[in-house]
């Protein structure tokens, strides 16, 4: 990750930072890319979606808030309360989140590396607008000059701002919290393991995953906007792909799919170069060393080596103490007719129907290849059918998808 002050690499050690100060910018920037990381926490850690391309999220915060802080500064009423510096890291963020929307609508259609590809994609394309677009965001000269930090008239020094970045991320870290340990989070959570078993039980996955991606894009919008503002200076340099892969590795290093560990990630991958800086000519072979090995020996990351605590979501349906009739179900319960399902060229299913009546069991009985298994997976909605129709109660169903046979009650738990 390159971290630029002013346009001098914090490595340089600006003399005008000595002493406390100086941590105390390290510390900021520790707590900043802590917010990034525990954003892709949420999208690769619990939801197992992998991003390559959050450096562009954060490139959006940071870039947006800098064009319209420069640009509302000049006006005497925000000049005066500083208020164009936190609309823009309000507006930033949203912005990010919006484009979040944009890339997960089409992006989380695949999955896996396939996913990770779009946002390497993703992730270039922002880069190149960032340089070539010179006129918005200075091509690879970049944004300079961008407002401090400001509280009404109170101009916010390094010590002064680190205790506002603080506060945002320990807010971050209670959100992160509060979203996992809810009902939405056992939902995240479980898409990991099984999202066939998540749409079983009815949950729409598609639409969830997209929520956990925006959020996880707004995380790293806002970690973009209190960036630029302490560093007064941004440039395409500060988001490059490697900047990217850096926020993915503190969240593997740390502990994929735990509260703290993308922190402490973030944070010894960010000061151990700093630590190491009096060996300058092996501290990259020492760096990539120590993470190599702790990737390799501790697959789980360094959040692995504690003992696991299972956690769990309050319940948000209780059991009645009465006995509730089922209303009578009218007709047949399931009516099959003249289903197809084809392969390419090969023909699954040929005209297939037949009734289930309300409370009998019935079971499928038929040759290896028969289409038994394609069978189930047409009326559950994990297949689309090429032709035929699906009754309920006598009334058409509608199945596109597996989600919406659930709670048609064809499969997973009943509700009646």
């Amino acid at each position: 990750m390159v971290v630029r002050r002013s346009g001098n690499c914090v490595a340089d050690r600006d003399p005008v930072i000595t002493g406390g100060t100086y941590y105390a910018y390290l510390g900021i920037i520790v707590f900043i890319y802590g917010i990034v990381a525990i954003g892709l926490n949420i999208l690769s850690g619990y939801a197992g979606q992998f991003s390559l391309g959050h450096a562009a999220f954060m490139a959006m915060g940071a870039y947006t808030t800098a064009i319209l802080g420069k640009s509302l500064n000049t006006i005497p009423f925000f000049a005066q309360t500083g208020l164009h510096i936190w609309l823009g890291v309000i507006i930033g963020t949203v912005f990010a989140a919006l484009f979040g929307i944009v890339l997960a609508i089409p992006a989380l259609r695949v999955r896996g590396p396939y996913l990770a590809m779009v946002t390497v994609a993703f992730g270039w394309v922002v880069w190149k607008i960032l340089q070539e677009w010179v006129t918005v965001t200075g091509g690879d000269l970049g944004i300079s000059s961008i407002p401090k930090p400001r509280i009404g008239v109170a101009l916010l020094d390094t010590r002064s701002f680190y205790y506002v970045v603080l506060f945002f991320f320990l807010a971050a870290l209670a959100l992160q919290y509060r979203l996992i340990h809810s009902q939405f989070g056992l939902r995240v959570r479980a898409v990991k393991h099984s999202e066939i078993a998540v749409a079983s039980v009815g949950v729409d996955v598609y639409k969830l995953k997209v929520v956990v991606f925006v959020i996880s894009a707004a995380f790293a919008g806002f970690g973009g906007t209190l960036f630029a503002h302490q560093q007064n200076y941004i440039s395409p340099d500060n988001f490059q792909f490697f900047s990217s892969v850096f926020f993915l590795l503190a969240v593997l290093f740390g502990g994929a799919g735990t509260m703290l560990g993308p922190v402490i990630g973030a944070a010894v991958l960010m000061l151990l170069p700093e630590m190491l800086h009096d060996f300058d000519k092996y501290r990259l072979v020492v760096c990539a060393s120590l993470i190599l090995l702790t990737l390799y020996f501790l697959p789980k990351g360094v959040m692995g080596l504690l003992p696991e605590q299972r956690s769990t979501a309050p319940a948000t349906v209780h059991a009645k103490d009465e006995t509730v009739a089922l209303p009578p179900i009218k007709g047949a319960a399931l009516a099959v007719e003249g289903i197809i399902r084809r392969f390419g060229g090969l023909l699954a299913l040929s005209d297939v129907s037949f009734r289930v009546s309300p409370g009998s069991i019935h079971a499928l009985i038929g040759p290896n290849g028969a289409g038994k298994t394609t069978l189930i997976n047409v009326v559950s909605g994990a297949y689309r059918p090429d032709g035929g129709v699906i009754r309920i109660d006598e009334e058409n169903a509608k199945i596109e998808s597996m989600h919406a046979a659930a709670q048609k009650e064809l499969c997973g738990p009943s509700r009646r």
